[in-house]
């Protein structure tokens, strides 16, 4: 039993490595919201919106570039993953991008009284 949970996690472990890294794992990228101050309160909701969907479509590609490195390490060659590109960098800039509008919809465009 020890021989067969040892080599599921060896197993395991040789598929995995050389992945694309999981999207929830990829930290926002530092994004200042200074080119937001200019907006309007609607034109921000609007770049919100806008934000959030390119984020959702960067994390849905990662997820595709992850699924298929885990293919390449199983049926290639352990590894082999890593040879593949991913989108790690438009990942972290996206969430940094919904971060900073977000920050400014809340600094500037709050509906609760003061």
């Amino acid at each position: 039993m020890k021989l067969l949970t040892s080599s599921f996690i060896a197993a395991v472990l040789l598929t995995t490595s050389g992945c694309a890294t999981q999207p929830k794992n990829i930290p926002p990228a530092e994004v200042s919201s200074v080119r937001y101050r200019l907006f309007s309160c609607a034109d921000l909701h609007n770049e919100l919106n806008l934000a959030i969907k390119e984020r959702d479509s960067y994390i849905q590609e990662q997820l595709n570039d992850r699924s298929r490195d885990i293919k390449s390490n199983t049926f290639f060659m352990p590894g082999s993953g890593a040879m593949n590109t991913d989108h790690e960098h438009e990942v972290a800039e996206s969430k940094g991008k919904v971060i900073a509008i977000e920050r400014e919809l809340e600094d500037r465009c709050s509906t609760a009284p003061n």
